[in-house]
């Protein structure tokens, strides 16, 4: 089980992907913004219609990766109501979630619900910026709605 990008996000941001003078890596550049702004957010929500593109990180984004499980970790400790010095408890949160043998450091659980903050990551972006149309715009306009939101 890997990452999964929904169908209508790859449309979204299509007119990124199509500048290939942008080095804007297809499937994971999009999805990494979807993530960052459900994390962000907390948010999390289903999707049907999603693709997996990757197993595993890209070597672009494996040195970003152990930050992202970080805060994915700590987004779920908290909606489950754990406090970080109940060692047991975030052993247990911890143990449910990872496997630091699998290619995207995730077990099922862990990739399906770091899927669906990605998912509602997108819901965000689509209900607080313009559809983008160059990198710069839509670099602009994420750093714009992180300040907005007080991130």
């Amino acid at each position: 089980m890997g990452f999964r990008l929904r169908n209508d996000a790859k449309k979204w941001f299509q007119p990124i992907r199509e500048n290939r003078d942008n080095n804007f890596d297809q499937d994971w550049d999009s999805y990494y913004y979807c993530l960052v702004a459900g994390l962000l957010s907390e948010q999390k929500s289903e999707a049907t219609n999603t693709v997996e593109f990757n197993e595993g990180y890209t070597k672009r984004y494996l040195p970003r990766a152990k930050l992202l499980i970080g805060l994915f970790l700590s987004k779920e400790i908290k909606k489950m109501g754990v406090s970080f010095s109940e060692k047991k408890q975030v052993h247990k949160v911890i143990s449910a979630l990872i496997d630091p043998m699998s290619p995207n450091f995730l077990k099922d659980d862990g990739i399906k619900e770091f899927n669906k903050y990605a998912h509602a990551g997108f819901d965000e972006l689509c209900d607080n910026m313009e559809k983008p149309y160059t990198l710069e715009d839509f670099l602009i306009s994420f750093d714009n709605y992180v300040k907005k939101n007080n991130y």
